[in-house]
């Protein structure tokens, strides 16, 4: 812990991490993060690979519906697939 820092500079650090939280409460909440029984590396690596690429298509058709927008579909589908197949290449 840097005890020299800033004010503001502490307040961007919380700000860059916070997404890293809500994503963790989510993921423990909504998913059973934090309930799975797996030994292997490989396993526990899966597990959670399965598990964000779950919190994305939770967070992503969220967005879709709340903003009711095909133009936010459109955006985000390049994404999506480009995401997925990072997914998809990690998992095999």
């Amino acid at each position: 812990m840097d005890v020299s820092l800033s004010t503001n500079k502490i307040l961007d650090n919380y700000v860059c991490r916070w997404p890293i939280e809500v994503f963790f409460r989510q993921c423990k909440n909504k998913l059973a993060l934090d309930s799975y029984q797996i030994r292997s590396a490989q396993g526990i690596r899966r597990y959670w690979l399965i598990m964000s690429f779950a919190h994305y298509l939770q967070i992503l058709l969220a967005n879709i519906f709340i903003c009711g927008s095909d133009n936010l579909y459109l955006r985000t589908s390049a994404h999506f697939r480009h995401v997925s197949a990072y997914y998809i290449k990690e998992l095999l």
